[in-house]
């Protein structure tokens, strides 16, 4: 009895070979059917080549580029809307620093004087002393100074300005008269009889008197002496008076 005859098979079973090609896998490169254990296609029977794309044990075919990881798609946190009791925390603190700024500028207003007085150290102290309020000359023209105007205008003169210079003792004082003109009187010391009157104007804050050869301005106590061109030539501190005598 004849013996049966194996199936025929295609190309090369290596899986039993102790080759080190027990492993092959590859891609044919002629109907791209892979092929593992054999070293011909069972499809188109062509045969294993080096340039085929191989795989040796699992590893990656050669040639062949690792397909890339995708990258999971993680999920962001769903946004939470805030509770009707967060809203009103929220809003009734917003109120209170609000409330709370208005009444500190509020303060600071109403108390401002005390603040800067506490910043400056101005009042602290026991012995400072009040400013007393500027002396401001008034009333009629004094009789020895009216008897000097010119006829007629003495009736009704006012005294509006007196002054004196302690370093030197000159006092110095203006009348006007019921027309609105203005005259300078000087007497060279205190008790002294003053000299006859020079028209003066009122320049700004305060006076100017004219000579022929100088000029002189009053203004905020002090008194500017100026040559024949306006140079000044020297400046004196004030005391105001109230009267001339």
């Amino acid at each position: 009895m004849p013996k049966p005859r194996p199936s025929p098979r295609t190309g090369i079973d290596l899986f039993e070979a102790s080759s080190p090609l027990a492993g092959l896998g590859w891609v044919c490169p002629n109907c791209g059917h892979r092929i593992v254990g054999y070293l011909t296609c069972d499809l188109c029977y062509t045969a294993w080549t080096p340039e085929a794309t191989t795989t040796v044990r699992g590893r990656p075919l050669s040639g062949t580029t690792p397909r890339p990881v995708p990258t999971p798609a993680y999920r962001k946190p769903t946004s939470r809307e805030p509770t009707p009791g967060e809203v009103v925390a929220g809003c009734g603190c917003i109120l209170f620093i609000a409330a709370a700024l208005v009444t500190l500028v509020v303060l600071l207003i109403l108390n401002w004087s005390t603040v800067t007085s506490f910043l400056t150290g101005s009042g602290s102290s026991k012995g400072s002393a009040t400013p007393s309020p500027t002396v401001s000359a008034s009333g009629p023209c004094p009789k020895e100074l009216a008897a000097m105007l010119p006829k007629g205008t003495a009736p009704g003169a006012r005294l509006v300005a007196a002054y004196s210079r302690e370093n030197v003792k000159d006092r110095y004082a203006f009348c006007r008269t019921k027309a609105g003109k203005l005259y300078y009187f000087m007497a060279k010391k205190t008790g002294a009889s003053y000299g006859r009157p020079t028209v003066a104007v009122k320049s700004g804050t305060g006076y100017l008197v004219r000579f022929p050869d100088s000029s002189f301005r009053f203004r905020d106590l002090e008194v500017t002496a100026y040559d024949e061109d306006d140079k000044e030539l020297w400046k004196e501190k004030l005391t105001a008076e109230a009267t001339a005598d």
